[in-house]
């Protein structure tokens, strides 16, 4: 599916900032935010994916509890929702308003070879979640739930 690959290659790249092992130039940096907000967007509208795709009867009320059943997912819908609208105006699936903050960048290259490397938080009302743990934990979840719907295709 090619909305998995793409949230592959978003959660990629969150993972190369964190390492370091990137070539983005210092005044580029903000774009990195652009690829976290991007991956939480590509992330949730999965279920858009899952739901149109579908070849094993899920149906839009079985991932809606898929989500609610995962804080992660719930909160990486929130980012994504009010990334993508501006506003909240239908009800969140987290309840705690969560927005990326806490940016921290350094350079990590020179001339000859560009680099930097980022921590990134997403804070809520109750706590600091570090961007990659989240995401890292979103991809999870939708990892175990699409492989089990194969191996459901598969029978």
């Amino acid at each position: 599916m090619e909305q998995i690959n793409r949230v592959e290659r978003y959660l990629q790249r969150i993972r190369n900032v964190y390492s370091g092992e990137n070539h983005i130039l210092w005044d580029d940096r903000k774009s990195v935010e652009d690829d976290i907000l991007s991956f939480f967007i590509h992330c949730h509208h999965l279920h858009e994916w899952v739901a149109n795709l579908n070849v094993v009867g899920i149906s839009h009320k079985d991932l809606k509890q898929f989500i609610e059943s995962h804080e992660s997912l719930k909160i990486c819908a929130d980012l994504a929702n009010r990334s993508k609208h501006c506003k909240l105006t239908r009800k969140q699936w987290s309840q705690v308003k969560p927005h990326l903050s806490g940016t921290q960048y350094q350079s990590n290259g020179n001339a000859d070879f560009p680099g930097i490397s980022g921590k990134f938080s997403v804070v809520t009302q109750n706590e600091v979640i570090d961007v990659l743990e989240l995401a890292e934990s979103c991809w999870k979840h939708w990892s175990i739930y699409l492989n089990n719907l194969q191996k459901l295709a598969r029978t």
